[in-house]
């Protein structure tokens, strides 16, 4: 496994994921998005996002659990120079370390209202594709969005499989419905 490393002023690493981190609340499955690019560290969060100067190497994103980095946010050691280092799937900062999904690209991110539920991260993925939706709120809250739409599926499915209707025909109905709604709101823009 590579390792990549990150110099960057500790001060300004703090007060950039204080800002990325201003929406999370709770046990809120977003992640915060690290992305390195022409010596900017860019961090973003749900909602909000800074950029501060780094050096180093970096893959293309990583992203890291948002209440975690929360709580660390305010308690960051004070080494010289200050370090980010990924490892072998973890980010480690002076003597803290957190499992990271580490992204080879860095695709482009997508921005989601707070707190959003399956519906709009369906017609993101939909809209922007999967890398994207992933790079901006992580695995934890794609997965829960898909958990939801197969339990509204059954719901329905429950409802209509009198009437001779296949479970594979609801699917297809939720797929196609938000297509249309994707390709509705890209005629209009």
């Amino acid at each position: 496994m590579s390792r990549f490393e990150l110099s960057v002023d500790r001060t300004s690493f703090a007060k950039a994921l204080k800002t990325a981190t201003t929406g999370i609340r709770g046990k809120s499955p977003f992640k915060i998005r690290l992305h390195f690019a022409e010596g900017l560290l860019f961090v973003s969060g749900p909602g909000a996002g800074a950029e501060i100067d780094a050096e180093g190497n970096w893959p293309g994103a990583v992203l890291i659990d948002g209440v975690a980095v929360k709580a660390l946010a305010s308690r960051l050691p004070d080494p010289q120079p200050f370090l980010l280092i990924v490892e072998e799937r973890r980010l480690k900062i002076g003597g803290f370390s957190m499992s990271v999904e580490a992204m080879d690209i860095a695709p482009q991110q997508t921005t989601f209202v707070l707190g959003a539920g399956s519906h709009p991260i369906l017609l993101g993925i939909e809209r922007h594709g999967e890398p994207a939706v992933l790079a901006s709120i992580g695995e934890t809250a794609v997965e829960k969005a898909r958990r939801e739409a197969r339990q509204a599926v059954d719901m329905a499915f429950s409802h209509l499989r009198d009437y001779g209707v296949r479970r594979e025909e609801v699917e297809l109905c939720l797929e196609e419905s938000i297509r249309r709604q994707v390709a509705a709101r890209s005629d209009e823009a």
